[in-house]
């Protein structure tokens, strides 16, 4: 993606995200935009204890609810967490490191188990 495109989608998702959290009202999943929540659509095991759940839970839900691993097609998830972490990069969020970012990946692409 070339990098005036980059910045025009980080501006684009800066704006959403500020009007979602300024006007309180848009949800996500079962959650609002901006509280983090442990909702998963009921999709994921709210007990798991396993490192991708634990770096899920972390980082995920900084910024909306967690997501449901059948949310996207396993192939799809890479992609998804790499925007993501772009999107955090914009907020000045610490992103996963590279073993996290697996973690995340695996977790989300195996349904969570």
């Amino acid at each position: 993606m070339n990098t005036i495109l980059r910045k025009i989608v980080g501006v684009a998702a800066l704006l959403a995200t500020t009007a979602a959290a300024g006007a309180g009202m848009s949800m996500m999943r079962g959650g609002m935009m901006g509280s983090p929540s442990n909702s998963t659509g009921g999709d994921s095991d709210s007990n798991d204890n396993s490192q991708g759940h634990q770096v899920v839970t972390h980082y995920c839900a900084q910024c909306h609810a967690l997501p449901s691993p059948s949310q996207h097609a396993a192939d799809q998830w890479p992609a998804v967490v790499s925007r993501m972490e772009y999107y955090m990069r914009q907020q000045g969020r610490r992103v996963p490191t590279a073993d996290e970012t697996k973690a995340i990946e695996e977790y989300l692409g195996h349904d969570g188990h």
